[in-house]
């Protein structure tokens, strides 16, 4: 499923859907064990890889384990989508862009994810996690997270163009994956 999960709409004031920003849910099988679909997500030879993602274009810049165990990664990532005039005055003539701050805790097979814009960095806000999970058919891997862009009005729309554009690429990138592990599984 790769459906964004709406938060509920503020009844009043002048934010479109902004106010409480948009949560969405996207989930992947693979026909591999967790550890596996985890060592194949931590391989930097992979990474390199997702430079380009459909409208999401990715570069690692660094990967470091940490002496607890922790992987702390940081890559940076631009968004090539069309944007109103008034996005782009509030913006500027650039694309999104930013640097995801990511974790890995291998105890819980679980990456937990911050951005940091590059650009009106007082006017976005997003985190996330992508939980993997072990079942008879292989792994689950659930990615949840939550867009808010801080714009009257204009809001809630370019928090669905980000929102459409992280599905996209997470969608291909579990399609390398497959690839990369070596199984064909399409859901």
């Amino acid at each position: 499923m790769t459906e964004p999960k709406r938060s509920p709409k503020h009844s009043g004031g002048a934010w479109s859907g902004s106010l409480l920003g948009v949560d969405f849910e996207i989930k992947h099988s693979f026909e591999a064990h967790p550890a596996d679909v985890a060592q194949a997500m931590l391989d930097e030879d992979y990474q390199e890889t997702l430079r380009n993602l459909g409208r999401l274009q990715r570069e690692l810049l660094d990967q470091r384990t940490q002496t607890d165990g922790r992987v702390v990664r940081r890559t940076r990532c631009v968004l090539d989508i069309e944007m109103s005039g008034v996005a782009k005055r509030l913006i500027g003539e650039g694309d999104p862009a930013w640097i995801e701050n990511a974790i890995w805790s291998q105890e819980a097979m679980l990456w937990s994810f911050t951005i940091d814009p590059e650009i009106a960095k007082e006017l976005l806000e997003a985190k996330g996690t992508i939980q993997l999970s072990g079942g008879a058919d292989g792994t689950r891997r659930t990615i949840e997270g939550h867009v808010k862009v801080k714009v009257p009005l204009y809001g809630g729309r370019v928090e669905g163009w980000i929102v459409e554009g992280l599905i996209d690429a997470y969608d291909q990138e579990a399609d390398r994956l497959r690839s990369w592990i070596g199984n064909p599984s399409s859901s």
